[in-house]
């Protein structure tokens, strides 16, 4: 997000129709116990997203201030270019895709155990905001870990689950090489 002007109208469309109930949900969820967490960039289709990506935690590059204050594609570090040519190379755009976090709050540290348990609450919150969800991306074992775990109440062992609003969302998991 170095460009100042691509910067700036991400900032004033915090809140666009696609993105307001997740950003909403992210200032509902930031305390003084958990901390900070950063907003969806309205660069992505938010609410109406086919696909939810789910890495480990937000990295320093989201931080408001010395970052963008955004989960976004367009973030000025290695995983956001990762991300943008993994997508690229699948054929989607930035705005096909939602990006979130298994441990949604800033921590700059791998998460533990517990905390991974802290997000899956938030990501069933936003699994049900999303209303074209067709695909959640879990990329890594930690986001798969704490999502996928049989007779917990999570997203379940299966390939596939019903998600948001009935819809069979299929789930796709990516391992660390």
């Amino acid at each position: 997000m170095s460009d100042p002007a691509f910067r700036a109208a991400q900032e004033a469309d915090r809140y666009a129709p696609h993105v307001k109930p997740i950003n909403e949900l992210v200032d509902s969820l930031r305390d003084d116990v958990r901390g900070w967490m950063p907003h969806v960039a309205p660069l992505h289709r938010g609410i109406h997203a086919g696909v939810l990506s789910v890495l480990r935690d937000p990295g320093p590059a989201t931080q408001a201030g010395s970052g963008s204050g955004f989960l976004c594609i367009e973030n000025d570090d290695p995983t956001a270019e990762r991300q943008l040519e993994l997508f690229t190379e699948a054929g989607m755009t930035p705005a096909d895709v939602t990006p979130w976090n298994a441990y949604p709050w800033y921590i700059n540290a791998a998460p533990k155990p517990a905390q991974l348990d802290l997000g899956v609450e938030p990501l069933v919150e936003l699994l049900d905001l999303m209303t074209d969800l067709r695909v959640v991306f879990l990329q890594g074992n930690d986001a798969r870990s704490s999502l996928i775990k049989p007779g917990h109440g999570r997203l379940g062992p299966s390939d596939q689950t019903e998600g948001a609003q009935g819809i069979g969302v299929e789930l796709i998991t990516i391992h660390a090489c």
